[in-house]
């Protein structure tokens, strides 16, 4: 496997690539009833039973490419999270996303192992370059002003020669709401990491390592529920510099770009009319251009919908407590998740809301899931999915 080779000129301003990636895919060669602890698919793949799964998962195998770790395959769905038994995961290697063909080989082994792609979980795109953190101080101290509602968390590393406090990473968004930017020093990064391929990356794309010059990475985390609103995002495109550039720039539009204090004053009354808008990263020398988004799920559906996968969980987990245990809660929860693209989300939620019905069960306070029980509502609680479908609000757990 050849290393990766930029098809950005020498000398750019910043260069992009994946930092993360991680599909669903249907079907595969692994039997559920008869699971063999070694496989060979195709002349160059191994797939090595690596113990236990995730929360999500109940087995792990490690894929190795001609003998060399490539990816982590889950498979298996437990009983209460995933409807369709048939899907897997498949999260490839951090380093084989920083050579030619990476991604191209994850293709190819879904195609070896005869399963089907399904959707992207989770892709984090990153964006190197210098002076982004300079950006972000700047913006720390009042002048600029970031567009939409997102929150802003600076971690402090430091002072500056003016006795001003330094950040050192800032984030923009939050990993459970699905999308988050970060803006890091990557240099110092990769110095405790010790991914010193991501290093020779640099040197081969452009970007000169010099010691007196840190490297600074803006990353964009987007989940499956993030990525489902870009209408044109494709998959088998994940290859291109440029298509990766109208991801990332697509997404942090309207969410973590600025304008300048003084146009602001200028214009409070109504910021639309701002002109000039500054971004992180500059997308214009990576061919970024903005995709269209889909909205088909709004943001109110996206609330209500999981506000009610909350209250099924909670009714199927009151029924297993009462030891008349009703599966049907649990299937609509699923299913209320699936129907957003939130299945990852769910999966993060469940020991949370395990700890809360303990709770709830410690101290006595489950009159609402009594009540639902007593009154039989098991039909309302049906209509209340209908409700939410046609984008209305769900009622609050």
């Amino acid at each position: 496997m050849s290393e990766k080779k930029s098809e950005i000129p020498t000398k750019v301003k910043n260069i992009i690539t994946l930092d993360w990636l991680e599909v669903m895919i249907r079907g595969g060669l692994i039997d559920r009833n008869m699971p063999l602890e070694n496989y060979k698919v195709g002349t160059c793949w191994q797939l090595k039973k690596a113990g236990y799964g995730n929360k999500m998962f109940q087995a792990k195998y490690e894929i190795n490419y001609k003998g060399l770790p490539f990816a982590e395959y889950f498979l298996f769905p437990r009983e209460n999270m995933i409807k369709d038994k048939s899907v897997g995961k498949i999260k490839i290697n951090n380093e084989w996303l920083y050579k030619v063909g990476g991604v191209e080989l994850l293709y190819q082994l879904i195609e070896d192992m005869g399963a089907r792609y399904k959707n992207v979980t989770r892709l984090d795109i990153a964006i190197d370059g210098y002076g982004f953190l300079d950006f972000i101080q700047d913006y720390d101290q009042g002048k600029y002003r970031k567009r939409g509602k997102l929150t802003y968390r600076p971690h402090y590393d430091g002072y500056n020669d003016d006795d001003t406090m330094r950040v050192g990473t800032a984030y923009f968004g939050s990993r459970k709401g699905g999308k988050q930017v970060t803006v890091y020093n990557k240099s110092k990064e990769i110095q405790k990491s010790g991914k010193v391929y991501i290093k020779d990356y640099w040197d081969r794309s452009g970007i000169i390592s010099d010691e007196k010059k840190d490297v600074h990475r803006m990353e964009i985390l987007l989940r499956n529920e993030e990525i489902k609103r870009i209408a044109d995002f494709d998959f088998y495109r994940l290859w291109d510099f440029e298509f990766l550039a109208c991801i990332m720039k697509t997404s942090v539009h309207k969410f973590a770009d600025f304008y300048s204090m003084e146009d602001y004053k200028k214009k409070r009354d109504n910021v639309s009319r701002i002109d000039t808008i500054y971004n992180i990263a500059d997308f214009d020398c990576l061919g970024g251009e903005l995709l269209p988004k889909d909205y088909s799920i709004s943001t109110k559906r996206v609330y209500s919908t999981k506000n009610y996968c909350k209250r099924s969980w909670m009714l199927w987990r009151h029924s297993k407590q009462l030891e008349r245990e009703m599966p049907e809660y649990l299937d609509d929860a699923v299913t209320a998740a699936d129907s957003i693209n939130c299945i990852d989300w769910y999966a993060d939620k469940v020991p949370e809301w395990e700890k809360e019905y303990d709770r709830l069960l410690r101290y006595n306070r489950l009159e609402y899931l009594e009540k639902q029980f007593k009154n039989k509502d098991r039909v309302q609680h049906g209509k209340q999915f209908s409700i939410v479908l046609k984008n209305e609000y769900g009622k609050l757990v």
